[in-house]
């Protein structure tokens, strides 16, 4: 017997206020820092599976040089796969090019134990929203 479940469609989102002072903001990291599995949020499906992906490994987008004085915000598309690795990427928006292209390359090798249905591991869809923060620090959670 076979049992096919399709990709489940979820969003990340991980955003906190914007803070200029040099010390690292509350719900914040310093960027290029190891992004830690509390820091994603996975709303979502609960029908569609039983244990959403979870992040084992991930190293937070470094901050561009040229725009550490900047704010701003980078969206990525992807899909988390049975095997816990990320594929099927796309910038869906970025305030700046630099932005969605740090992001795009740290998520790129980031690693997950997979989503599972019935203990199943399913591939899951993601949206990674990801707010760069004036001072050099990566916001993490939207509360």
């Amino acid at each position: 017997m076979r049992i096919s479940i399709a990709p489940l469609a979820i969003t990340l989102i991980l955003a906190v206020s914007c803070s200029c002072a040099q010390s690292v903001p509350l719900g914040a990291i310093r960027a290029g820092a190891t992004y830690p599995a509390s820091g994603m949020h996975w709303p979502g499906a609960p029908t569609r599976y039983d244990t959403p992906p979870k992040l084992i490994y991930g190293k937070a987008p470094g901050y561009p040089r040229s725009l550490l004085g900047t704010a701003g915000v980078a969206v990525i598309d992807f899909t988390v796969g049975k095997d816990g690795k990320p594929f099927d990427f796309r910038v869906v928006q970025c305030s700046h090019a630099a932005f969605g292209a740090v992001t795009l390359a740290a998520v790129q090798n980031w690693r997950f134990e997979p989503g599972r249905k019935h203990g199943v591991p399913v591939s899951v869809k993601a949206r990674l929203v990801l707010p760069f923060i004036s001072g050099g620090t990566i916001g993490l959670t939207n509360r």
